[in-house]
């Protein structure tokens, strides 16, 4: 059962939505990052698996999303200025709580999609303090690509302002994923197979909002940074997992984690896993494999936790 009694205060004042599974005898601490235009709470069921396989899961809302939007605060907006490090900020606050109330347990950091970014930008910084590293979903663009979209972002923050939306940017990114998914029902299919979670999703008040300009263009900033440097350096040594399905939009369906996966190659990773889900969309924790894609991950966290 997830414990939402708690809140978590930021450097600046943001209040973080916290959520926190906890089990009896615990093995590690995994630490969710969730994805763009969702929250925490949506790992409820991965939750319960780890429980079961004695692992604590801790996750929580990204300023804008899910709980984590304060009443002066936009939801879908990270901040006015200097939103990305403010989320990496939050990633470090509630590290730090789970070091307090999990001491000496193995950490590992997992990000979903958006999260996936946001983990990654946060173990460059700090990957002697994990035990492991999990990317769901995840992608990385060619330079040029990058480039381009910070373009279109400085045209629509001139349009629509930092905290508007752009209709362009919601072609060029989700309108744009849904479109590459044959014989689809609904526009977010290309989320999952299954049409019962897709159903949850589209019918969930705090899943598939729309985001604002600033917030684009703080986390295409942050990927074009990671991008330019050609390579991704972590502690050599951190075991590092990622999952992806091969019919994922979002990922130009499996190019841009092998693109990623060079990167962190490239960067002195030794310890990496790559699994690709064949027909996997883009959540496939809620995909129709969904307990494949546990019962290996559960597998990973095993050799972690015998490290």
């Amino acid at each position: 059962m997830s414990d939402l009694s708690f809140q978590l205060n930021a450097d600046d004042g943001h209040a973080i939505a916290v959520y926190h599974w906890p089990t009896i005898n615990p093995r590690g601490v995994v630490h969710v990052l969730h994805g763009m235009a969702e929250y925490g709470a949506r790992y409820a069921r991965l939750a319960d698996a780890l429980n079961n396989a004695g692992w604590v899961l801790v996750a929580h809302d990204h300023r804008g999303h899910g709980r984590s939007v304060g009443k002066n605060e936009l939801r879908g907006h990270f901040a006015d200025a200097d939103g990305w490090q403010k989320v990496l900020g939050d990633v470090s606050v509630v590290q730090d709580w789970i070091g307090q109330q999990h001491p000496g347990l193995p950490r590992v950091l997992m990000g979903h999609s958006m999260g996936s970014f946001i983990a990654l930008a946060w173990a460059l910084a700090h990957s002697a303090s994990l035990d492991g590293l999990l990317l769901s979903s995840t992608d990385m663009k060619p330079l040029w690509l990058y480039r381009l979209f910070r373009w279109v972002l400085k045209m629509a923050h001139w349009r629509h302002g930092g905290q508007g939306i752009s209709p362009l940017i919601r072609a060029l990114s989700f309108d744009a994923f849904a479109k590459k998914i044959k014989q689809r029902q609904t526009e977010y299919d290309w989320l999952s197979r299954d049409a019962d979670e897709v159903a949850l999703y589209i019918d969930d008040p705090l899943c598939g909002h729309d985001c604002t300009v600033q917030l684009w263009s703080d986390m295409i900033a942050a990927l074009a940074g990671i991008r330019a440097n050609g390579t991704a350096t972590l502690d050599a040594q951190l075991p590092v997992y990622m999952i992806a399905g091969d019919n994922d939009p979002m990922s130009d369906f499996g190019a841009g984690v092998r693109r990623l996966e060079k990167m962190l190659r490239a960067g002195g990773t030794e310890n990496l896993r790559v699994e690709m889900y064949a027909g996997g969309r883009h959540e496939l924790l809620n995909d129709t494999e969904r307990d494949a894609v546990t019962s290996r991950l559960v597998d990973w966290l095993e050799q972690i936790s015998r490290r």
